[in-house]
């Protein structure tokens, strides 16, 4: 196994803090079609695809309407997406799918998120900091608002790892075709 990729930031002088541990590329031997959500994903050997039985509403992102891709551990990477509302620009959908918390370097305005390219479309990155517990990759594309995110522990569990692997959560973004219908 590889050794973990290096933190984006610092650890705080609060406690000690780790990523899960990186996953090869070529460990990507695994593919998902959402027809439902519109888009497709290579993901890890070992990990198990659970689909979205209905359309996405809810920005917390809860199961049966989001797609699921859970590690042998505590990993998860999670997807939606949902048409824009009639009306709403991109910015819109962006500031209004992730509201800033108390947690400003979790949730920071539009304006100020690192960028990451999706299948050629320009997107935004929310978390991948420690204590936002979770890697965040927001991109509109097509009519609709996508969320792709990488959560080390889907409960917050201080016990492990509190960062997605960087190196893993680039490659499985860097996998998805989004399709327009």
């Amino acid at each position: 196994m590889d050794p973990p990729a290096s933190p984006p930031h610092a650890p705080s002088s609060t406690g000690s803090v780790s990523t899960a541990p990186s996953v090869s590329r070529a460990s990507l031997t695994q593919h998902f079609t959402s027809k439902l959500f519109r888009y497709t994903i290579a993901y890890p050997s070992g990990w198990t695809a659970v689909s979205g039985t209905k359309p996405w509403t809810d920005p917390e992102g809860a199961q049966p309407s989001v797609d699921v891709f859970q590690s042998p551990g505590k990993a998860r990477f999670v997807a939606v997406s949902q048409p824009l509302p009639h009306g709403w620009s991109a910015l819109r959908w962006e500031r209004e799918v992730d509201q800033p918390g108390s947690l400003a370097r979790c949730f920071p305005a539009p304006g100020k998120w690192k960028t990451v390219t999706v299948d050629g479309h320009q997107g935004g990155i929310l978390g991948g900091d420690y204590g936002c517990f979770f890697t965040k990759a927001v991109v509109v594309a097509n009519g609709r608002g996508y969320l792709f995110t990488g959560q080390a522990s889907p409960t917050m569990d201080f016990s492990g790892p509190t960062i997605f692997d960087e190196a893993l959560f680039d490659q499985m973004v860097a996998s998805i075709h989004l399709t327009a219908a």
